[in-house]
């Protein structure tokens, strides 16, 4: 399923996905030029500026956004809020306001807060245990104790591990602590953009498969589920195949993803190719 405006904690992140699907910031790459001719502006600079965060859109570029981006009406209104909220901050005012403002019109649109980070971000948030240890907050029983949260996981992480991740996690914003009980409580879910190489993405998927391998020595059978497809497919259907496993995915958290649950569990899928090619072309089945 395809992320909205809604999805993103930072309005860039969803400009950054949309203008250079390929990788971000290059400046003298066709797209960004392309985008900026679509924008009315003959140099891309000033839209890189945008991007970066070196700049403030302004309500002209604002307004072009909304009309090339074909942004429904409630997406326009979010993304001129988040820019308002970010005139605000750099101002030094207060944003109150406008945070409920933009509270208010998510709900309106029950939308779930999902927050896309940007690669540099996730980098901190890398290690396969953070988003587990996101998960156990949430959890109604979770105390906030390194050595709690290391027997939950089955001892695979040490206390300072636990005490790091929950740092970089209310660094980001995922998590926050409640001002009026003083616990920890989850904000947003995480994801990340895709289609981009990233080693932080990499790292926390290898870190994914070194608990995949464990549960299949040390969980029993009943407790666990490993199953495995090896066809013959097309390459030109790579891309359909991608979709369709993003919608599986988005489709066993909407069924089964349950807020008061007293467990954590790992949903991996993986879709690689086994063969190469020879030098002539032909390929080795």
């Amino acid at each position: 399923m395809d992320a909205t405006l809604f999805d993103f904690n930072d309005y860039r992140e969803y400009l950054t996905k949309v203008m250079m699907p390929n990788g971000p910031y290059q400046q003298k790459g066709s797209n960004l030029s392309r985008w900026s001719r679509r924008l009315g502006h003959s140099s891309p600079s000033l839209l890189s500026m945008v991007l970066k965060g070196d700049r403030t859109p302004s309500d002209e570029l604002l307004e072009k956004l909304v009309d090339e981006l074909k942004l429904s009406r409630p997406e326009a209104n979010f993304l001129r809020l988040k820019v308002k909220l970010e005139r605000l901050e750099r101002k030094g005012k207060s944003s109150e306001e406008i945070r409920q403002e933009i509270d208010s019109l998510i709900k309106s649109v029950g939308k779930v807060r999902r927050q896309v980070v940007g690669l540099s971000a996730f980098e901190s948030i890398a290690q396969w245990y953070c988003v587990v240890i996101k998960q156990l907050i949430a959890l109604g029983d979770f105390v906030e104790d390194a050595d709690w949260v290391c027997r939950r996981l089955r001892q695979k992480v040490r206390p300072h591990q636990v005490k790091k991740a929950i740092e970089h996690l209310l660094a980001l914003g995922t998590i926050q602590r409640n001002e009026v009980t003083g616990r920890l409580e989850v904000v947003h879910a995480v994801s990340t953009p895709s289609e981009i190489p990233s080693p932080a993405i990499v790292q926390h998927h290898l870190g994914m498969i070194d608990r995949a391998r464990d549960a299949i020595e040390e969980q029993k059978v009943q407790d666990r589920c490993f199953m495995d497809l090896t066809l013959r497919a097309d390459a030109k259907d790579l891309p359909e195949i991608k979709k369709e496993i993003a919608e599986f995915i988005e489709m066993m958290n909407d069924k089964y993803a349950v807020e008061d649950a007293a467990r954590v569990y790992q949903l991996n899928v993986q879709y690689f190719e086994h063969t190469t090619e020879t030098s002539s072309g032909e390929r080795l089945q």
